[in-house]
């Protein structure tokens, strides 16, 4: 970044060496760094609209990071992650200031410990009626709340007269990302969760993307759907964790117990319903 006038800003010259394929240049401009490390990014997103780091110096100048973990709407962010570079602290600048300057975002992948480089464009000119420049919609994070086919309902026929000690629903997709459902109707473990059905919901992926997800889990009381057993959670699913649940999820002599309505007919229904899902693309 630079507070220089706009004659005094060029290109940095490019030296010619040898055909290696490496790019040698100088320049007279100062590069600096600041990072932004966001510890509980669900409470953010949840809690804020907007979200300020502190003020750091460059230049002579000070600065900030405007982070909107929904996006900006004023500037057609909405539904997406916006990120902006402002000039901080303006009341102590003389009247008619100017400032340009030249930045780019890198977003860390921590899967990868690799970098995604957002760059708006060239040179921005930060003035008193244009405090900040960035990106309304950072393409690679897609914010998705209350997505639309956000329910799906499985029934599971002739329950109790399974072997199995698990099955997998049919995929479905909501935004383009495709779940399933994973049921153990014995437990999914050698202890006491053995008196309890397993319920997890899983996502299906071969690549290394990253979907944060807000959901319910429920089992339907099919005589009166107020008293369905439900359970809320978020989470992060990746190569590392496609599915997450609860293996306690309803205790098997609740279930079997015709007079609580979870079984009727001999039939289970179970559902999933996708709150709040945020897509991280893959990085090339």
């Amino acid at each position: 970044m630079s507070g220089k006038s706009q004659q005094d800003y060029y290109s940095p010259p490019v030296f010619n060496g040898p055909d290696d394929g490496i790019v040698r240049s100088a320049t007279n401009i100062r590069r600096s760094h600041f990072t932004l490390k966001i510890g509980s990014y669900t409470m953010v997103c949840e809690e804020l609209e907007k979200y300020e780091s502190d003020i750091f110096e460059v230049g002579g100048y000070k600065w900030s990071l405007s982070f909107y973990p929904k996006g900006n709407s004023k500037s057609g962010g909405e539904g997406h992650i916006s990120l902006f570079l402002k000039v901080a602290e303006t009341s102590t600048l003389p009247c008619g200031w100017e400032v340009l300057a030249e930045f780019k975002f890198f977003v860390f992948d921590q899967l990868r410990d690799s970098y995604l480089t957002i760059q708006e464009g060239g040179v921005r000119r930060f003035q008193e009626i244009k405090t900040e420049w960035g990106i309304a919609r950072m393409e690679c994070f897609n914010l998705i709340k209350n997505p639309s086919n956000n329910i799906y309902t499985w029934e599971i026929k002739n329950f109790s007269t399974s072997n199995d000690n698990f099955y997998f629903s049919e995929g479905f997709t909501i935004e383009g990302t495709t779940w399933n459902l994973k049921v153990c109707p014995k437990g999914d473990s050698t202890g006491k969760e053995k008196a309890y059905l397993s319920v997890y919901l899983c996502h299906e992926s071969n690549n290394q993307e990253r979907v944060y997800a807000e959901y319910k889990l429920r089992v339907k009381n099919q005589l009166d759907s107020k008293k369905s057993e439900e359970i809320k959670d978020k989470e992060w699913f990746g190569p590392s964790a496609k599915g997450c649940g609860y293996c306690t999820f309803i205790s098997l002599e609740d279930l079997r117990d015709k007079s609580k309505g979870y079984l009727v007919d001999d039939k289970l229904i179970v559902e999933a319903e996708i709150v709040m899902t945020s897509v991280t693309k893959t990085l090339s």
